[in-house]
Parts: C-alpha cells; sequence; structure tokens
C-alpha cells in the first residue's frame, strides 16, 4: 500500500518512516523522495511488495514553502550549518523581480551537504571529513513561484513548484547571488507531490492512479501462465506495462513484439487476492 504522511522537522526521512512502520507492525517500507532533517511536510511511502513500484510512480512537480534569509552564508546553505553574517547589502526593490527570474530550467550546483555520490560515498560524508568536494551541476526546472512574502528586514517566504532533483538550498543560494549577497534556508515545508497534498494524509491511496504506465488486465488463465513463468501472448505496443487484477497492481511487464521479455511480478499481492476472491 500506498501512504501519504507528514514528517516534522528535527528529524530524518528514514527515521520518520521506520517510526511509521513501526507503530502499524510494517515489515518492509521505503519512500519517495528524501526531506532534510530541517524540513518538514509530505512523504509518500509504499509498504511490502509496492515498495517495488517506487521507481514507477510519477513525483511529478514537488511544491514546496521556503523561508529564506539574506545576509547570512553557511556550509550546508542552511541554518543547521556553520552560520556567519556577511556584508554583502542587497537593494529590497530588486528582491521580489530576483525570486521570479527563477522560473526556468537551469544548471544547479548541489549543495556540498547532500546525498550525491561521489566514487561510491555520499558528498555530505566526505564534507563532513573535511576532503575537498566536486560536483557537477544538473538541469533543473523551476516551474513556479507564488505568495512572495517579506517577513523582516532579512527574510524572506514563499512557495516553488519544482522538478525532481532540485535543491531548495541551492535555489536559496543562487537567489541570493543574483542579489550580489549570500542567503541561508531556515525553514522547508513540502506541501505538495505531483496531484498530492494534505488533504490527502490518512487517505488509502490508489496505487494505479499513482504508477503512470499503460494497465493490462488479464484473464484469469494468462494470469496464472505469467506467474508460473509460462509464455503469453499480449497484442499489445512494445513498451512497459503494468499488470491490474482486483483493482491492484501486481506486477511489471516489458513487452516486445506481443512476448514478454522481463517480468517483476508480486507473488504475494496475487496469492493473497486470490485467497480472498
Amino acid at each position: 500500500m500506498f501512504y501519504l504522511i507528514n514528517k516534522k522537522s528535527g528529524i530524518s526521512s528514514f527515521k520518520c518512516i521506520q517510526e511509521f512502520a513501526r507503530k502499524r507492525h510494517i515489515k518492509k517500507i521505503g519512500h519517495t523522495g528524501t526531506l532534510d532533517p530541517l524540513a518538514s511536510g509530505l512523504l509518500l511511502v509504499a509498504t511490502g511488495d509496492d515498495t517495488r513500484l517506487i521507481e514507477y510512480i510519477d513525483k511529478g512537480f514537488k511544491s514546496y514553502i521556503v523561508t529564506m534569509k539574506l545576509g547570512y552564508k553557511s556550509d550546508t546553505l542552511d541554518i543547521e550549518g556553520d552560520v556567519v553574517k556577511v556584508n554583502l547589502p542587497w537593494k529590497d526593490e530588486d528582491v521580489l523581480k530576483v525570486i521570479n527570474s527563477y522560473v526556468k530550467s537551469y544548471n544547479q550546483m548541489p549543495p556540498i551537504f547532500s546525498a550525491k555520490k561521489i566514487n561510491g560515498k555520499r558528498s555530505y560524508e566526505l564534507a563532513r571529513k573535511g576532503i575537498e568536494v566536486k560536483l557537477n551541476p544538473s538541469k533543473v526546472i523551476i516551474n513556479k513561484i507564488d505568495s512572495i512574502e517579506k517577513i523582516d528586514k532579512e527574510t524572506f517566504k514563499f512557495e516553488v513548484e519544482v522538478s525532481r532533483g532540485t535543491y531548495i538550498r541551492s535555489l536559496v543560494r543562487d537567489i541570493a547571488h543574483s542579489l550580489k549577497t549570500e542567503a541561508i534556508m531556515t525553514n522547508l515545508i513540502r506541501n505538495k507531490i505531483a496531484n498530492l497534498d494534505f488533504n490527502d494524509l490518512n487517505k488509502k491511496l490508489d496505487v494505479r492512479e499513482l504508477v503512470k504506465l499503460n494497465k493490462i488486465e488479464l484473464n484469469k488463465k494468462d494470469l496464472s501462465d505469467l506467474f508460473l513463468g509460462k509464455k503469453i501472448n499480449i497484442q499489445k505496443l512494445d513498451g512497459k506495462y503494468a499488470i491490474e487484477y482486483n483493482q491492484d497492481i501486481i506486477g511489471i511487464i516489458d513487452l516486445e513484439n506481443n512476448s514478454i521479455l522481463k517480468r517483476k511480478l508480486f507473488g504475494n499481492k496475487y496469492k493473497v487476492q486470490n485467497e480472498s476472491s
């Protein structure tokens, strides 16, 4: 099953989902996108066999409410690092214009304190040891920026919708550099994952809507043969398909010339549904 849960600030995403699993006696759990310990908000998690569907989830754009503080810098690009005040003034009248100018696609440099891998090691692990970290920029899309608000002389808040792989800490840094100053992220809330928002908390999520693959429903004989590893003929275009059964997804197949090249099947789900039908 898939669940949307609300992570609190101050704990890791891993600890959050482990606590969720422990309270519900769930043996296997995973999530579709990490939130830093500082951040709070939405985590989409999968349990049991559905953890094998995570790679097929269309996560789409994610939306965040971000608070940034101008005139400060830190090694982590947020308030949790070594924060230093800098004497680099900015013009208030330029802030709104510069923030809005980041609605675009651009090459973004990730933070050195990030989960990016360098020769098999996490970037943050190397940075914590004082080892020089060299990362490559990644292309990201800032799809929308709304609700820009000035909180005080140094602090601004706004909502931003971004593509997968975007670092909001890096966005804050880049906005500040365009203002010829520095900035740190002081708060972050993930409030949307694709079409899901806080209204979807504690609801049973339909896996068929989350997995954005074409679906195939097989008759009982073909379905049985599929799980027995037998060859079956499927008259569909080449590509990847989700196998649908009893309003659930119980497998993923790759088709070529109407034959199955690869299959990823969830036997436990198929068995349980057959026993209950």
